[in-house]
């Protein structure tokens, strides 16, 4: 008797055409467009608009009839949702360098002790392990600083239209 054993050949699935792969049902994953950078930039931008128009609706805009003030307003709602987000994100930052760390974990670990049965039931024992964890998982602040500064100079660009006039 003869012990070989007899290897199988080694089959790369991507080197096979998609006719190969459809005629022995071999599934195929099609590659899907990642939309959350799209989604999370188009809502922001959305919100931005919107804060926009309410600094706009704030200041009676729309009753102006001097072309002056028109472009101060217009540069005034630029800018002021520019530094709200830009100071937004430097929250978040603040943030994630934890300087909120013990207020959050304090109010979190009052709240659960006061409203659950079993304190040993609490997500994080200690304050080590709740930084741990946070210092783990940042929050995102990219998207919120670079919305809020390009907002905020093209309303510095309305604010030198507007001095120059």
């Amino acid at each position: 008797m003869n012990d070989k054993k007899i290897e199988e050949p080694q089959v790369n699935i991507e080197d096979m055409s998609p006719e190969v792969l459809e005629r022995y049902n071999i599934p195929v994953a099609t590659p899907t467009k990642d939309y959350t950078k799209v989604r999370k930039y188009g809502i922001l931008i959305f919100i931005l608009i919107l804060f926009s128009f309410a600094v706009l609706a704030i200041k009676n805009t729309w009753y102006l009839d001097d072309t002056k003030d028109i472009i101060g307003d217009i540069s005034d709602a630029f800018t002021v949702p520019g530094i709200m987000f830009i100071g937004a994100a430097i929250l978040v930052i603040c943030s994630n360098g934890g300087a909120f760390d013990m207020m959050v974990y304090g109010v979190k670990s009052a709240l659960s002790t006061m409203f659950k049965k079993d304190i040993k039931d609490r997500k994080y024992q200690n304050f080590g392990d709740y930084r741990i964890a946070k210092a783990q998982n940042p929050a995102p602040y990219k998207h919120l600083l670079i919305c809020g500064a390009v907002y905020f100079l093209i309303g510095v660009i309305f604010f030198v239209i507007y001095s120059c006039m």
